[in-house]
C-alpha cells in the first residue's frame, strides 16, 4: 500500500512539474500556438504513461498486501536455523567438520548381580553408579544388555539389546557382530 501511495505521489509531482515547465516554455516563447500546447500535452501524457508503466511493474514485483519476508541481517540458511531452534528441533552444527559414525559398541561385560556389573560401551567403562547421560534405562544380564539410548542425531530414544562384541549403527539401524 505504501509503495502504491508513493507511486501516485511521484506521478502527481511529475505532472505538476511537467505542466509548470510547459507553461513557462509557452509564456517565454510568447506563443500560444496550438501546436506548442499539443506538444506539452503529449509530453505530459507520455510522462504519465511511463510513470504508470513503472508503477505497474513495481506493483507486480512487490504486491502491497505481502509483508517483507526477507532479512537485512541474516542469510536464508541462518533464518532457517533460527526457525528450527525456535521450534526446538536439535540440529547439528555444520561447522564442526566430519562427524564420527554414531554407533553403540558393547566391548565387554562382567556380571555379578543386577546391581553389581561392569560394561564397556563405546570405550567407556560403565557401572550402575556411573552411566553416560544418553542412557535413559539399562538392564544388564549375564550375557546381554538391554539399553534405552537417547540419540541426539535423531532426537529420539532407541531401545536395543546388545551382546558382547556387537556393534549397532544408529544411522542405518544395522546390528553387526564385533
Amino acid at each position: 500500500l505504501s509503495v502504491m501511495c508513493l507511486s501516485i505521489f511521484i506521478v502527481i509531482q511529475l505532472l505538476s512539474i511537467s505542466n509548470a515547465l510547459s507553461a513557462s516554455n509557452i509564456q517565454k516563447a510568447g506563443n500560444t500556438n496550438n501546436s506548442l500546447t499539443n506538444t506539452a500535452t503529449n509530453q505530459t501524457a507520455t510522462t504519465t504513461n511511463i510513470v504508470a508503466e513503472k508503477t505497474a511493474d513495481k506493483a507486480e514485483k512487490y504486491p502491497p498486501d505481502r509483508p517483507f519476508s526477507d532479512s537485512l541481517f541474516f542469510t536464508p540458511e541462518e533464518i532457517s536455523a533460527i526457525q528450527r531452534a525456535i521450534l526446538g528441533v536439535n540440529t547439528p552444527d555444520e561447522d564442526t567438520g566430519p562427524k564420527p559414525p554414531r554407533i553403540l559398541k558393547l566391548s565387554g561385560l562382567i556380571y555379578n548381580s543386577p546391581n553389581n556389573w561392569v560394561i564397556w560401551l563405546n570405550s567407556n567403562r560403565l557401572t550402575p553408579k556411573r552411566l553416560l547421560p544418553e542412557i535413559i534405562d539399562i538392564s544388564v544380564e549375564s550375557d546381554k544388555v538391554h539399553l534405552k539410548w537417547f540419540d541426539y542425531g535423531i532426537n529420539d530414544v532407541i531401545s536395543i539389546t546388545l551382546r558382547p562384541h556387537q556393534v549397532y549403527d544408529i544411522e542405518t539401524g544395522i546390528l553387526l557382530p564385533g
